[in-house]
């Protein structure tokens, strides 16, 4: 007896020597993993970079010591950012990371289309700093089936509505642009702009940002999932019923505006199609940048004068039209996925964590190399920032994009920039909306949204620009949105929206 129970616990012993050695294998195979060289591809958009090379380089030499990988800069321009990362992403193509947005490259669609996969493990694996380093309601709200899916880029997420101009025009004007309460308010001062600067378009109009769906909390209106996608609440609407937003009041005033608007020349004719938005604005062609967005008035706030005008460098004014409002597409404005084709998506979120915490990493990119696009200065501005860049003009790299790679309270900043113990104030301080934290899943009525966006795609902004003859084209508009489905996806928000609702309230 003795004998079989000796020969059974030795047997035993040896089952659990192997399991733990090929446990151990397991793991060194993992960790041989990550400890391999590999190159990770990471889109992203902006304006074009002449030294996007040299500037990639020199990330290389951080990534490669840091997490033993180089990195592939892809910078694609705005106006086709879309387009190219939904070729990139319905053909299969590999790569890493991207940027994404409910705007942009849209967060919600390419999550319904398991473009990019869950990365809750992976933060708590290898993120932990970045999750620290965003409020925990924030990540709340990029959750879609409980699962996360977008790694925040913390900025502020509060803003305010309304529109900036040179300070030097309004002054020369004589209007008080602080009297100005609403966009149709503007009518005076355009017709001025209009009648004494024929140098200048009146109205700056830009496709990808059309003054609609880019602010949508302007109208009243609070966003539940993608910016363009039928359905929102109205904030004062305690019952929270959702609506079609193009079948509203609202944005029948807005379209018979903006036509009466471009009939008069204060938009650029073919201001529905151009893609010239990014450079007529660098090049002060506008005379209104409307939407805009922002933290405070000028009359309110001391500092913001001393901001350039579409980073163009001339000091302007800035009028609000809304309260500052946290809202849910506010949180989501800027984010980094990781594709579901990354062979290496452990070593992208180590990329990530590194974005967020090195801040040699950061500042190289937002900044580029000291010496040759930027040199380094240490002083104090009137306001209490310390300011430690101060750029090098046509030093051929200068995206103005500290929101696009990571957290920006980790910017060293310029004599314009607003410092972060500024921003976070407000973004403790502001109007949270209702739904912060509430997302759409939108993989029950995926067809019927993608078959809306095409019809949006082709009406709306030859309805916001005003370029078109309005009764007949919103019609045609109104009847293809039915056709498509826009009810199932407004019955379908509802639906989800009370469910959510309902559990938080348990």
């Amino acid at each position: 007896m003795k004998r079989k129970i000796i020969v059974m616990l030795s047997s035993l012993l040896t089952v659990v020597m192997l399991l733990c050695s090929c446990g151990t294998k397991s793991n060194q195979s993992a960790q041989n993993e990550n400890n391999k060289e590999v190159n990770l591809v990471w889109y992203f958009v902006g304006n074009s970079q002449k030294d996007l090379k040299l500037v990639n380089e020199k990330v290389n030499e951080i990534t490669k010591r840091e997490i033993n990988a180089t990195v592939d800069l892809k910078l694609l321009d705005w106006n086709a950012y879309d387009q190219k990362m939904n070729m990139t992403i319905s053909t299969g193509e590999e790569f890493d990371l991207c940027w994404t947005a409910p705007q942009f490259n849209d967060y919600y669609t390419n999550v319904a289309r398991n473009a990019f996969i869950p990365l809750d493990n992976l933060l708590q694996q290898y993120g932990k700093e970045t999750f620290a380093g965003v409020p925990k309601e924030y990540w709340e709200a990029t959750k879609i089936n409980g699962h996360i899916y977008g790694i925040i880029n913390y900025q502020v997420v509060s803003t305010a509505y309304g529109f900036a101009t040179p300070r030097s025009l309004a002054d020369e004007s004589g209007i008080n642009y602080a009297d100005i309460k609403n966009y149709t308010e503007l009518e005076p001062y355009l017709s001025y702009i209009k009648e004494n600067h024929s140098e200048l378009i009146p109205l700056g109009y830009s496709k990808t940002q059309d003054p609609f769906s880019s602010q949508l909390p302007a109208f009243g209106f609070d966003v539940l999932g993608d910016n363009k996608t039928p359905g929102v609440i109205r904030f004062d609407d305690e019952s929270m019923k959702v609506i079609n937003q193009y079948d509203t009041n609202e944005f029948r005033q807005l379209i018979n505006t903006m036509r009466d608007w471009y009939q008069k020349g204060y938009l650029k004719a073919d201001a529905s199609t151009s893609e010239e938005y990014t450079s007529d604005t660098a090049a002060g062609k506008y005379g209104v940048l409307w939407p805009s967005f922002m933290l405070s008035d000028t009359i309110e706030d001391d500092r913001r004068p001393n901001e350039p005008y579409g980073n163009t460098g001339v000091p302007h004014y800035t009028k609000k039209f809304t309260n500052t409002i946290v809202s849910t597409d506010r949180v989501l404005a800027t984010m980094t996925a990781i594709s579901a084709t990354s062979k290496n998506p452990e070593r992208a979120m180590m990329l990530i964590e590194l974005v967020n915490t090195n801040s040699e990493l950061y500042n190289l990119l937002c900044h580029g190399i000291e010496g040759k696009h930027y040199n380094k200065v240490d002083y104090f501005n009137e306001i209490g920032a310390h300011i430690q860049v101060e750029p090098i003009e046509n030093s051929g790299y200068k995206p103005n994009t500290y929101w696009m790679f990571g957290n920006t309270a980790n910017a060293m900043l310029t004599s314009v920039d607003v410092p972060a113990e500024y921003w976070e104030k407000y973004n403790e301080e502001s109007e949270v909306s209702p739904t912060l934290g509430f997302s759409f899943d939108s993989t029950p009525v995926s067809n019927e949204i993608a078959m809306c966006s095409s019809v949006v795609d082709e009406y709306l902004n030859s309805l916001v620009s005003g370029s078109v003859e309005i009764e007949s084209r919103y019609n045609e508009f109104l009847e293809k949105l039915n056709m498509a489905g826009a009810e199932k996806i407004v019955n379908e928000k509802q639906k989800q929206l009370e469910a959510w609702m309902q559990a938080k309230d348990q």
